[in-house]
């Protein structure tokens, strides 16, 4: 493979997947609490929000049949970031370090011993590495197999059924957004950031299995609290406290706020349409999640086929700080 397709194929990938195969089905079974999927009443108009879960795999790239009634009905369609060749090129350039930089010599040196380890037992190109930052060189090492085998993440998969059916389609963030959240991280966060993806990769390979699998078998039997639990871990477990809250606040409250915003931005925009939203399923739900900060702007939201209990009562919003 040239190395240009490579670079092609890696970029796609961290365009959508946080610092976190293949069953054969036309329909894959639903979470057991219902689709990742809610239709969400707010700002004079009604839209949905779908999470989804970026890899390439047919048990989360078909949607759930909800979820296409959904966006069959929809006029505008997001995902997080716009899927195109421009974003693609502008993310291989955004995850890469300065030129003439090698990463592993970056690394301290147990970091880059367990690094290389991995590389190595598991046939990842030293090449695709090396130029990365460690953000970026985190998301790869979760990624590199499934990246290989597939061609088609779920966003692109929605972001095709949206142009194939003429409706309007778009990024809710930019590239600069998407890289900037994890550049803001200082070096020896970032270094947090790629310690805790390797304690996650080692710890399930001792075990016995794959933090990719653990994601998807979270993913499709709705088990939030799992989801959230390993998407934390990939990120976090080996940084002391102190760098745990500042990755934690850049990545989920701050990130999360500012995708709430635009979400509630584009809608009131363009009331008269119905909007369908794909994000990441982690980023929508749990306490500081995208449907938690819409519900303190006054939007209310229900699950589809799982539990139509609407959120609580609105609060006031609580805007993150950097």
């Amino acid at each position: 493979m040239k190395r240009a397709e490579r670079l092609s194929r890696r970029a796609r990938w961290l365009l959508m997947v946080p610092p976190l195969l293949a069953a054969s089905c036309s329909e894959p079974p639903p979470p057991s609490g219902g689709p990742y999927l809610w239709r969400v009443q707010g700002s004079g108009t009604e839209y949905y929000l779908f999470g989804l879960l970026d890899v390439p795999d047919e048990r989360v790239t078909v949607l759930p049949a909800p979820a296409r009634e959904a966006l069959s009905r929809a006029d505008a369609v997001y995902t997080e970031v716009e899927v195109g060749d421009s974003a693609t090129v502008a993310m291989a350039r955004a995850s890469a370090l300065r030129s003439g930089d090698n990463l592993i010599e970056l690394l301290p040196e147990e970091l880059r011993l367990r690094v290389e380890t991995w590389v190595y037992e598991h046939s990842v190109p030293m090449e695709q590495v090396e130029p990365l930052k460690p953000w970026a060189a985190a998301q790869l090492l979760v990624s590199y197999d499934a990246a290989l085998e597939a061609d088609e993440l779920p966003s692109h998969h929605i972001a095709r059924m949206a142009h194939d059916a003429d409706k309007a389609y778009g990024g809710l963030a930019s590239v600069t957004d998407q890289a900037g959240v994890f550049d803001g991280l200082s070096e020896p966060e970032q270094l947090a950031l790629l310690a805790g993806t390797m304690h996650c990769l080692e710890r399930c390979e001792r075990e016995g299995h794959s933090a990719r699998e653990d994601l998807i078998e979270a993913y499709c039997s709705g088990r939030d609290a799992a989801l959230l639990d390993l998407s934390c871990e990939l990120s976090e477990a080996e940084a002391d406290a102190t760098v745990r809250a500042r990755v934690r606040r850049r990545l989920r409250e701050t990130r999360n706020e500012h995708l709430a915003k635009r979400i509630r931005e584009r809608v009131e925009r363009a009331a008269d349409r119905v909007h369908f939203f794909a994000l990441p399923a982690d980023r929508l739900i749990g306490p500081d999640g995208i449907i938690a900060r819409l519900q303190r702007y006054g939007h209310r939201a229900a699950r589809i086929g799982g539990t139509e209990a609407e959120l609580d009562p609105p609060q006031a919003p609580q805007v993150a700080t950097r």
